[in-house]
């Protein structure tokens, strides 16, 4: 199950694109993003890609992981694993052909330890980006908050860079150019 992959996409309009299905997803530049990268395991999504304007686009993408770590108390054969939900909000500004700008919020949403479930919290649904990590603590989500900068000087070659900052704690920078 774990790597059987696919989806459905569905665009109503031209400036609306909907998919859902069990696949990787890929946000930000480079061979690996530090925001969301394709090396990873395919889970169950929704995302919604949002044309604002010529210049401006907005994502919204919603899934389901697990941990690798089964629930010790269980009432079927196999225990289950325990379960996390994970959301990105991802604002692109697309000034000119050759220049793209975005603002990356990423979460992972506590549901649980190995003893308790509790379900996603209400702002696991929020669009709005930063509301979260403003209005919550460690303890509910692990954040990362980002930008992503895309210029080609060339058709055949990109600059890209990508920054981001854990928790909203200046210890936890992470970026690449």
């Amino acid at each position: 199950y774990a790597y059987a992959v696919g989806n459905i996409i569905y665009k109503p309009h031209r400036s609306i694109l909907l998919s859902a299905g069990n696949t990787s997803h890929f946000i930000g530049e480079g061979y690996r993003s530090l925001f969301l990268s394709d090396n990873s395991v395919p889970a169950p999504f929704i995302r919604g890609t949002f044309t604002l304007t010529k210049k401006l686009q907005f994502n919204y993408l919603r899934m389901r992981l697990m941990n690798l770590v089964r629930k010790p108390v269980s009432t079927t054969v196999e225990a289950y694993y325990e379960t996390k939900a994970f959301s990105a909000n991802y604002l692109t500004f697309t000034p000119t052909k050759n220049i793209a700008i975005s603002l990356f919020e990423g979460i992972i949403w506590s549901k649980g330890d190995s003893l308790v479930s509790k379900n996603a919290h209400p702002l696991f649904y929020n669009p709005i980006p930063f509301v979260a990590d403003l209005a919550l603590s460690e303890q509910e989500i692990n954040s990362v908050i980002g930008i992503n900068f895309s210029y080609l000087p060339f058709r055949s070659h990109r600059i890209y860079g990508q920054f981001g900052i854990g928790n909203l704690d200046f210890k936890k920078l992470g970026y690449q150019l």
